[in-house]
């Protein structure tokens, strides 16, 4: 399974640089927008995505499918290996995000950017993992192609709402009931509810995991 991971590590060679240029951007230009913190999760989020489209798009045009079934690798490793490589992005896109942010300091202190910190770090994570819980089990079913728009959908709905969540809450001045709920899920989330979101998306990802095994392992190629 590992080696499936890096499979879909290694042939991103392109999209590293894109994400570089990416991650400039989203500092740079959502920082001017909308806010600094929006700029983390923007970026990190859309290189996620990056990395995620062109793996399993590159597996669709050149019949890796067909070919990763030839071998002695089970479908169910093939599916955890697609989940897990979800995570590793993740962590690239966040890495990748932050350098960018500190290297934009650097250059241009007149930019005010703010540090990444924990809340945006969950936050990234809770988008990433509800997206692809809805997209994978479609995607064995049906294939990266026919499911591209429905990719394109979750990404522009889990990019733009943290941020516009996230903008909300900076410029919160009242006390209403959604004033007060958009404070304590963007910014002062306690420990019972990093554990009760934590706990969610875990289950939800593990309920998709095991209906992407159950479709793909009925699946005629």
């Amino acid at each position: 399974m590992l080696n499936l991971i890096f499979k879909d590590i290694l042939i991103q060679k392109k999209t590293f640089l894109y994400s570089v240029l990416y991650a400039l951007f989203a500092v740079v230009g959502i920082t001017n927008s909308f806010t600094s913190r929006g700029a983390y999760i923007f970026g990190s989020i859309g290189i996620a995505y990056l990395f995620v489209m062109y793996s399993n798009t590159y597996d669709d045009k050149n019949g890796c499918e067909i070919t990763l079934n030839s071998l002695p690798v089970s479908r169910k490793d093939i599916v955890l290996a697609k989940y897990m490589s979800v995570l590793v992005f993740i962590f690239i896109g966040i890495i990748m995000t932050v350098f960018a942010g500190m290297l934009v300091k650097m250059l241009l202190p007149q930019i005010p950017l703010q540090n990444m910190v924990i809340n945006d770090i969950f936050m990234i994570f809770a988008c990433i993992i509800l997206m692809y819980s809805i997209y994978y089990p479609m995607y064995f079913k049906f294939g990266a192609i026919k499911v591209r728009m429905l990719n394109m959908v979750l990404y522009l709905i889990f990019l733009f709402g943290p941020i516009n969540l996230i903008a909300l809450a900076d410029k919160n001045t009242g006390n209403s009931m959604l004033n007060k709920l958009l404070l304590i899920i963007t910014n002062n989330p306690d420990f019972y509810f990093y554990a009760f979101a934590a706990a969610l998306l875990l289950g939800l990802m593990l309920i998709s995991l095991n209906i992407s095994i159950y479709v793909y392992s009925r699946k005629d190629l």
